[in-house]
């Protein structure tokens, strides 16, 4: 669906925006990184905090249905990207707004 791949596309802006903001900041390397990603997808923060690994224990199936989840090769960016930062030593976290306590965000949007 358009609007996942819409939503998956977001989070990995923002999350390279993220990494590249700790890139230029040489003053604060002591300093913990730690960032909460808050979206009102569902399908990403399951996605990517649930799913995605049992998807990959399963040689990238799903359970009920044993397809290949939908847009599987961005969640595997996400992965990749979110793998990366660890490195870096940026933490990243997901936490799910209710779409209802979000119409600020969409009015901004």
């Amino acid at each position: 669906q358009t609007s996942h791949r819409a939503e998956l596309l977001g989070v990995l802006a923002g999350l390279r925006l993220i990494e590249s903001l700790h890139l230029e900041d040489d003053e604060h390397d002591d300093e913990e990184r730690a960032w909460i990603i808050c979206t009102d997808s569902e399908n990403v923060v399951k996605g990517i905090t649930k799913y995605y690994a049992t998807w990959k224990a399963r040689n990238w199936r799903r359970v009920k249905s044993n397809a290949r989840p939908a847009d599987l090769d961005l969640f595997y960016n996400l992965d990749h990207q979110l793998r990366e930062m660890k490195t870096k030593e940026i933490s990243v976290g997901f936490w799910r707004i209710p779409r209802e306590h979000n119409q600020l965000a969409d009015k901004l949007a």
